[in-house]
């Protein structure tokens, strides 16, 4: 089952985008080459996690009590990294609360 933008099969290509989440760039571009609307997700769901984890933990960084649990912040974002990918693997389109809604807007799904 092999798909026409890069010519990987769905649940491989969710889980490259999601796996190179972390760089924003690589979802993006799985965004503009691929058709399919689960890679879409995918790619569009890990950029604005990522991007917003981002964000979030240079916010959080200037807070002062906060800025003791910066660790634990990152094992967080960790484990949400590692739900998105085996849900990808497993072609499962599982959305990440607040974000996973605005993908699908995005998207204009739903």
């Amino acid at each position: 089952m092999v798909q026409d933008g890069l010519g990987l099969p769905k649940n491989s290509a969710a889980t490259l985008a999601v796996l190179l989440g972390p760089t924003v760039i690589i979802p993006v571009i799985f965004l503009i080459l691929e058709k399919d609307k689960f890679i879409r997700f995918h790619a569009v769901q890990a950029a604005l996690t990522f991007l917003s984890l981002a964000v979030l933990g240079k916010v959080l960084g200037f807070v002062p009590i906060v800025r003791n649990f910066g660790g634990l912040f990152w094992i967080i974002g960790f484990s949400l990294w590692l739900v998105l990918v085996v849900m990808a693997w497993n072609g499962r389109e599982w959305e990440v609360p607040f974000i996973g809604k605005f993908a699908r807007k995005f998207l204009g799904s739903k």
